[in-house]
């Protein structure tokens, strides 16, 4: 890959910009990365997340898409659960299932995740009133550990933490390329009023003898095991902007998982968390040049807009950035 003296420029240092940041650092040693945003871990919205892979609140993004993205980072943080990095960047398989009310058609990523299966009988007696669900193992990368990880990956490779909002693309225009993975910030940054803000919100609980993960998605809640504790989720509220814990919530939330797990009933309650998913119709990843406020014309790859999926698409996304990189430079 040839190349200018600019290097790359990343807006967004949650776990989709750290990513794509680390993909190119880990592809083309010597190109230089600048990482720009407001806030570090632990204070994106990535640490705050469970980490449960599995493809949530992307809108109408491409079927292909989602499965592509979705394998490969599943694949990442597979090799990932069985290497020495395990522990630090806090990834791991879980079994899981998902029940509901009625008979639901299979979901698009049953082929990704291992021995996916349809519940029997049997098993759906213990939750009275669902009739159907499914079984599989999947994996996680727990959130309070995956972004300091890859923050330490980015780092280790040489890359330079910027702490600046950046509220024009005219303020990166030094680089060669920038990767816009400003999340929530696309809509100022680049004028993309389609982006909106889904709320979630979790409680986190001490429950060491729970080691199984379950999605009541007809409640809208779930139980996903983690490292150290069991998060209790979960809210989708599109549009609202505070991330704030909302007492009200939390008591649906808690009132509605231990009716459907009443063994969730003596857990130790350590803490809440509200978090901003960045929504919109589809993921937007591709290409642009960009004309400036100041004249120039910049090369800019636009990857923003998971949804609630940041943490099960980001490293598939990561690899088609540096794709589209080596386009760029290749011009």
């Amino acid at each position: 890959m040839s190349q200018r003296g600019g290097g790359v420029g990343v807006i967004g240092a949650g776990v989709v910009g750290l990513s794509a940041a680390l993909r190119i650092l880990q592809e083309h040693d010597g190109t230089q990365v600048t990482i720009y945003a407001n806030r570090f871990s632990p204070h994106t919205t990535g640490d705050g997340a469970a980490g449960f892979w599995e493809p949530y609140a992307v809108g109408d993004t491409p079927v292909g898409d989602i499965v592509r993205w979705g394998q490969e980072t599943f694949e990442w943080i597979e090799r990932l659960a069985q290497s020495e990095e395990a522990k630090e960047s806090g990834t791991f398989y879980v079994s899981s299932c998902h029940i509901y009310h009625e008979h639901v058609e299979d979901p698009i990523w049953k082929d990704t995740v291992h021995g996916f299966r349809r519940m029997t009988g049997n098993e759906l007696l213990h939750y009275p009133g669902h009739t159907c669900g499914f079984a599989y193992t999947t994996v996680m990368s727990e959130g309070c550990r995956y972004v300091k990880w890859l923050t330490k990956r980015c780092k280790t490779l040489g890359a330079i933490f910027i702490q600046k909002e950046i509220s024009d693309l005219a303020e990166v225009s030094s680089h060669d390329i920038v990767v816009n993975c400003s999340g929530l910030g696309a809509r100022e940054l680049v004028g993309d009023a389609s982006v909106f803000p889904i709320k979630g919100q979790i409680i986190t609980t001490k429950a060491p003898w729970i080691k199984h993960c379950l999605n009541f998605d007809d409640e809208g809640v779930y139980m996903l095991v983690g490292s150290q504790n069991v998060y209790i989720g979960g809210s989708s509220e599109k549009g609202n902007e505070d991330p704030t814990p909302d007492p009200d919530q939390s008591k649906r939330i808690w009132n509605d998982i231990t009716r459907l797990v009443p063994s969730l009933c003596g857990a130790e309650r350590v803490g809440e968390w509200g978090g901003l998913r960045p929504g919109r119709p589809q993921v937007r990843l591709e290409a642009e040049e960009v004309s400036l406020t100041n004249g120039e014309i910049l090369k800019v790859i636009h990857n923003y807009g998971h949804g609630g999926a940041g943490l099960t698409l980001h490293w598939g996304c990561a690899e088609q950035c540096r794709r589209l990189i080596d386009q760029f430079y290749e011009q």
